[in-house]
């Protein structure tokens, strides 16, 4: 995963318009690879990293090391009850594949809950095609999904299965942003 998130974190920091933001929330975000590389890119955002206790202490290492603590806290908790509040980004990079949509709803809906009127919440994630085709990129999406399906019980999903994911946590898409990476930006706000 932290290879992962060193492509990612230039890919989200490059590939979306932070500058009218002030607050980000990294929900489930690990070790603060992705957040990290989002503040360093934006000096005028603060963030906050929400996951497990047994992991924010590597965050609180990482960020320091990163130059962004003074920027930035890590908070030890579980995303399917609570997301901390007052964030005006709330971000889930590479979290929603990992779950059934039963729990990835009941994330989602931990983001609602915390998010205001005017917030907007980013998933990173891959979106599979509406259609398979025989073309290289569909047949690695498709791949990456029966391994999320058979090792983790998570799954890759299409812009309409996002779609309806949000849709039932109280949220609406608003687009779906292209990244110079395999994963996309899916955008929604509050309904």
């Amino acid at each position: 995963m932290s290879e992962i998130s060193a492509l990612t974190g230039p890919a989200v920091a490059q590939g979306y318009g932070f500058a009218k933001f002030e607050h980000v929330v990294d929900v489930g975000g690990g070790h603060g690879t992705v957040l990290a590389t989002i503040l360093k890119a934006h000096p005028h955002l603060h963030g906050t990293l929400l996951d497990m206790p047994s992991v924010v202490g590597g965050a609180r290492t990482l960020l320091a090391g990163e130059g962004v603590a003074d920027r930035c806290e890590a908070v030890g908790g579980d995303m399917f009850w609570a997301v901390p509040s007052g964030g005006d980004v709330y971000l889930l990079s590479h979290v929603i594949h990992n779950w059934e949509d039963a729990p990835a709803t009941r994330i989602l809906q931990s983001c609602r809950r915390a998010m205001a009127a005017e917030a907007h919440l980013l998933i990173v994630d891959r979106a599979l095609p509406e259609l398979a085709a025989p073309a290289p990129a569909v047949v690695d999406d498709i791949m990456i999904d029966l391994s999320m399906m058979t090792v983790l019980g998570g799954r890759e999903r299409t812009a309409s299965e996002f779609e309806a994911l949000l849709t039932r946590a109280g949220l609406r898409l608003e687009r779906v942003i292209s990244l110079p990476i395999p994963d996309k930006l899916i955008e929604a706000v509050p309904t």
